[in-house]
């Protein structure tokens, strides 16, 4: 018989993330015992995606039913997968990193834990891991009102080279919190998809306006991309040229904490003018992409206008730099949208309904405001002060010629929604070249990626209305 040795009592701290007095038997592919004694202050849990449970289920047995196993006392137990995700930057911190997951079941007085093996299929910024749970969990000889009240407890763990553990607590948010496996969940952890996303797969534009306002549209995601889009007019300090060239820039400088790690970007650019040079007389935002490191809680930006024959000078919040908090868990998706408002009248007020189609006549185009607006409610986001982060935006096409998406303006939260509102692109239909129909979409997410959309509605040009600079409207 192989021995067990009991091992350490996780500590009773804010950083605890298992009961704190139950011993752990460790019971790896070989039985590796951890002669470990007394508290372990170094465990943390982690809620930035560092380590998560995918799923956790039953295996099915190769001929029907479910997989068991039993020792040779004849004790028989249902045997468990699960699966694991590590994020990649842990993983590399250096040699002797491992997954583990620790169970208990019912009234057993202690842990066991095994270590989880590595395989492929992970999502992009992960390494999968994958453990079978085949000794001390529920067995088939149970009977049903044992079944109905018995549970097994799953806490997965990362173990860092220096010893100290990761528990995930990305999904069960309490400090001693356990995966809790029971009758009336079908014993599973089912998996979620909006949760620890893939990386890449959530995109937070922040826009750095000239007016000195700055707004959010979509979460900062650990692992998700945030791209900066700043005005050159907010810093003019610095400029010149020479040889046709600018001799000047702006730099975002981008930094994550509490890793400290920091990359910067230009972030002005120029067309080109058939000579091949830049046409310095128009200054384009050159947007800046960067990923959320995993693990980052907040961000700060702030940036630097140099240039050959001046001083540097910055726009760094009065020194004390720009901060976007980064969002411990993906927000829920966008549930509701509704409550159609709109204003053709020179009383800009909002009344109900969107009128469809609208038709622009030149009285509305002297005279009278032109917008639509929509409610949206998504839990946990337009019911908070993270209203406002809430990507929104419209979807257009001219005479069936595609525009650039535009952002919808934030008009402030109405009870737990959030308002947003489309103003007509007074540039495009009244200065710009002759058209006949708008047609738009307003659509709404809460990662910036996956869009949920309203119905397409029209705007039809009054044919008494008429631009004379497009010399003919017939």
């Amino acid at each position: 018989m192989r021995s067990l040795v009991i091992a350490s009592v996780l500590a009773v701290a804010a950083s605890s993330c298992a009961p704190d007095t139950d011993a752990f038997v460790e019971a790896g592919e070989a039985d590796a015992l951890d002669t470990e004694q007394g508290r372990i202050a170094s465990d943390r849990a982690d809620r930035a995606c560092q380590v998560v449970l995918r799923k956790a289920e039953r295996l099915k047995g190769p001929t029907g039913g479910f997989e068991t196993t039993c020792n040779a006392g004849g004790v028989c137990w249902f045997v468990w997968q699960a699966t694991i995700d590590v994020a990649a930057s842990a993983v590399h911190t250096g040699t002797g990193t491992t997954a583990w997951v620790q169970w208990k079941s019912t009234d057993a007085t202690t842990w066991s834990r095994k270590q989880a093996a590595k395989v492929s299929g992970g999502p992009a910024g992960f390494q999968r891991y994958q453990v079978r749970i085949d000794s001390k969990t529920v067995g088939p000889g149970m009977s049903a009102t044992s079944l109905q009240r018995a549970k097994l407890e799953l806490l997965p763990y990362f173990r860092l080279a220096d010893g100290s553990r990761l528990f995930d607590h990305n999904r069960v948010t309490g400090d001693l919190d356990t995966y809790a496996l029971v009758a009336n969940n079908q014993w599973a952890v089912l998996e979620d998809p909006n949760v620890c996303r893939p990386a890449g797969s959530s995109r937070a534009v922040i826009e750095f306006k000239s007016d000195w306002s700055e707004e959010q549209h979509g979460p900062l995601l650990a692992g998700g991309l945030g791209v900066i889009e700043y005005d050159a007019s907010r810093l003019t300090t610095c400029r010149g040229s020479s040889g046709g060239r600018a001799t000047w820039d702006i730099t975002a400088r981008v930094r994550f904490q509490p890793s400290g790690q920091l990359v910067e970007q230009s972030v002005r650019t120029f067309d080109s003018l058939p000579s091949g040079f830049p046409d310095l007389s128009q200054v384009r935002k050159l947007p800046f992409t960067f990923t959320v490191p995993l693990g980052t809680q907040w961000v700060e930006a702030w940036f630097v206008n140099t240039g050959l024959s001046c001083q540097p000078a910055y726009d760094s919040n009065q020194s004390q730099n720009y901060r976007f908090d980064v969002e411990p868990v993906t927000p829920a998706p966008v549930g509701w949208f509704g409550n159609e408002g709109s204003s053709t009248s020179r009383s800009c007020t909002a009344v109900a309904g969107i009128p469809e189609p609208i038709l622009l006549d030149g009285y509305i185009r002297e005279r009278a405001c032109s917008f639509v607006e929509l409610d949206v409610w998504a839990r946990g986001t337009t019911d908070t002060a993270k209203a406002s982060t809430l990507a929104a935006r419209v979807e257009a096409t001219l005479d069936g010629a595609a525009l650039p998406a535009q952002w919808l303006s934030f008009k402030g939260r109405v009870g737990n929604d959030a308002r947003f509102r489309y103003e007509l692109p007074r540039d495009t239909l009244w200065y710009g070249a002759k058209w006949s129909t708008l047609s738009y979409t307003l659509s709404f997410s809460t990662d910036g990626v996956t869009f949920v959309r309203d119905v397409t509605r029209t705007v039809r040009r009054d044919p008494t209305w008429c631009n004379p600079s497009w010399g003919s409207c017939s």
